[in-house]
């Protein structure tokens, strides 16, 4: 009991002790914080890929998947599986103006509503023209506050008195149609709040907007960022085509009317994705009786590998055969890989910073052992011993790691848990927001907190602090009693 006694004495009454709690308790809570913020993006992007896509895709690449209701009927007996839907897709290329390419996605929308969040991501017409247009004018603004900057800009050579009126002129014309679009934003603000926070649609909806038609064409739900990059409104029409092969009569081409616009949050899926009709889509790839494959949904998405492997016994897949059987991680595997070693790389280079307090805590204790040189003697003499030393220096050192990573996890946990009130109160202040709901769909910042990880970040914090606590304590417990003493 000694040695703690000693070690908590040693270090309380130095100031560079307190520094150097400090800097280990500020790497964990940064840490803390960063592990929590990103496991919570990382949630909601996991949720957001199982939204779009199945837990499980049974699927071919050549549209030859025949007889499938009977594979729908095996599937669903399998055990864990909630329920499965059919589709068919393919690459399209938009004609118009400019040539781009995206892919087709032909479902029966209620069955598709089952195994995803179609019902979340489908907008209503009225909803997707208020998020257009609450885009429309976000750039609009955007650009003429930075067409009023250019004009009032210095550096400009000298102007005559008549090209400074017109000059002041066309400032005021900007910063009167900067002032009406900012009015009409702050109107269409309150309804894109209201969108944001829309309840999911109905099943009679959803059947409403898939099968509402103003002319006699084939419909089809965009993305929003499609609809405002090729600037097609609700009821336009748009002419695609695609192909199943390489040969002339393979190339099929179709106009299309656009029902309405989805929103993921995802901007390469809110751009490239389109959705029609099952028998619609078909007819336009020319694969009138086959489908692409089946999204099956699964109770339990953590029990997709199993689920998985269940239905390639049932449905009896031959190894050669075109048809493979994944589930949602192996799908987006490179995508999911990536986001994770982000998440670790950014934790590696933080961690960084508690490296640099260990270093804080070597410089304390050579000191400390320099400076009690005489303790050490007396505390031999009266018969302490070797390993007593040893354990006293070792205890100091670790105290700091333990104390430092007690405060700073509890920093860190009390940072994560109010940051939505943070960045509203930095709002406030400064008028940004540091976490847009237009930019990433989200009403909050996404936080997780694992305590798995947080007991993986605590213990190699206190192991750096221990590691680097032994080098002090191995100097001062080579010291002689009679060494330490002989200069007093």
């Amino acid at each position: 009991m000694y040695k703690l006694f000693i070690a908590i004495r040693y270090l309380k009454r130095r100031i560079i002790t307190y520094i150097a709690i400090v800097g280990v308790s500020l790497g964990v809570m940064v840490l803390v914080v960063v592990l929590s913020v990103m496991g919570g993006f990382q949630r909601e992007f996991h949720e957001k890929i199982r939204g779009i896509n199945a837990h499980i895709v049974i699927g071919c690449d050549d549209w030859s998947l025949k007889d499938y209701e009977k594979i729908i009927q095996q599937a669903s007996l399998v055990e864990g599986v909630a329920a499965c839907a059919p589709y068919i897709s393919n690459i399209f290329i938009i004609k118009g103006t400019t040539v781009d390419f995206g892919f087709i996605k032909g479902i029966d929308p209620l069955q598709e509503a089952q195994i995803g969040k179609l019902r979340e991501y489908v907008l209503r017409p009225q909803e997707a023209e208020i998020i257009f247009f609450y885009d429309r004018l976000k750039q609009e603004i955007s650009l003429l506050k930075e067409e009023i900057a250019h004009q009032k800009s210095e550096g400009r050579p000298p102007l005559s008195p008549a090209q400074s009126k017109i000059l002041e002129r066309n400032l005021g014309l900007l910063e009167k149609e900067l002032e009406v679009r900012q009015r009409e934003f702050e109107k269409v603000k309150r309804a894109y709040n209201r969108v944001m926070k829309r309840k999911p649609l109905a099943d009679e909806e959803l059947l409403e907007i898939f099968g509402c038609r103003t002319t006699n064409l084939p419909g089809l739900v965009v993305g929003i960022e499609f609809m405002e990059h090729y600037n097609i409104g609700i009821g336009q029409e748009i002419t695609l085509l695609t192909t199943t092969g390489l040969k002339e009569e393979d190339v099929h081409e179709h106009r299309f009317e656009v029902l309405s616009a989805f929103k993921t949050g995802m901007t390469e899926n809110d751009f490239r994705f389109v959705y029609g009709q099952l028998e619609e889509v078909q007819k336009f790839i020319g694969k009138t009786d086959s489908i692409s494959g089946i999204g099956v949904k699964c109770r339990d998405y953590r029990e997709a590998p199993k689920v998985c492997a269940e239905l390639s016994r049932v449905l009896n897949v031959p190894q050669e055969s075109n048809i493979s059987i994944k589930t949602w991680e192996e799908q987006n595997k490179t995508l999911m890989r990536a986001v994770q070693m982000e998440k670790w790389l950014l934790t590696f280079l933080l961690s960084m910073i508690v490296i640099v307090a260990g270093f804080i805590i070597i410089s304390i204790l050579t000191m400390m052992v320099a400076e009690k040189t005489r303790d050490v003697g007396i505390i031999k003499a009266v018969g302490g011993t070797t390993q007593g030393v040893f354990s006293i220096f070792l205890i100091a050192g670790s105290l700091i790691g333990i104390v430092g990573s007690i405060i700073g996890s509890a920093a860190g946990l009390l940072f994560v848990y109010n940051i939505n009130g943070v960045a509203d109160i930095i709002e406030v202040l400064t008028g940004f927001h540091p976490f847009p709901k237009d930019v990433y769909y989200l009403d909050k910042i996404p936080t997780s907190v694992d305590l798995t990880e947080l007991a993986m970040l605590i213990v190699p914090t206190v192991a750096v602090s221990f590691l680097f606590a032994l080098y002090p304590a191995f100097r001062a417990a080579r010291l002689e009693p009679i060494e330490a003493l002989r200069y007093e």
